[in-house]
């Protein structure tokens, strides 16, 4: 019988979760997407004069003392890889707990799946986020800025009124819980609960 303070052991599907999680956060996109939008300059000079084999998991566990699995998951979440509802179940299930405060009054884009979650559901899905282009523009810029209310438009070229109507009558076509709207002015795209 164990003992009343030992942590229990996660459970085969948070094992598995974890290990696609630190697989997925190996990858290169995954590096670029820490590097550039996670990590302060200052954190980025630390992490150069790191040893070359040491992971980005390495790093943020020296960088904020914590453990390999919650530095996993806080990396994970922070680049959109996993959900709020996913980072919640994989710190409870290693015995963490949160980090921080949770709002969960904002959607997290996931561009590696191609999955917009809000509330701890996936409320839109793109297919293919190298052919939905404009869409995965306002998603990207949302995301990178932690989904303020409003955005300028990040679409390439000279602000259009047209191609950036278009491109939010697509984004809201099967969208839930939420929407995407002009501001009224040629630049502005804001969002809001639905």
């Amino acid at each position: 019988m164990p003992a009343k303070n030992q942590p229990k052991e996660p459970s085969p599907e948070a094992v598995t979760k974890l290990g696609e999680l630190v697989l997925s956060l190996r990858s290169s996109a995954a590096y670029e997407r820490i590097a550039s939008r996670v990590l302060s300059e200052s954190e980025r000079h630390q992490m150069e004069s790191y040893p070359v084999e040491e992971t980005i998991i390495d790093f943020w566990c020296r960088l904020k003392e914590v453990t390999p699995g919650g530095a996993a998951i806080e990396l994970g979440h922070s680049i959109g890889l996993i959900a709020d509802s996913t980072r919640d179940w994989l710190l409870r299930e290693i015995g963490e707990g949160l980090v921080g405060p949770v709002d969960s009054e904002v959607p997290v884009w996931n561009w590696t799946l191609g999955e917009l979650s809000f509330r701890g559901q996936v409320i839109r899905e793109i297919p293919s986020v190298t052919v939905a282009k404009n869409i995965v523009a306002v998603l990207d810029r949302f995301q990178e800025l932690d989904w303020p209310e409003c955005i300028d438009d990040p679409l390439p070229g000279e602000p259009d009124s047209q191609r950036k109507r278009e491109t939010l009558v697509t984004l809201n076509k099967g969208l839930q819980l939420i929407r995407f709207f002009s501001t009224g002015t040629v630049r502005g795209i804001r969002w809001s609960v639905h």
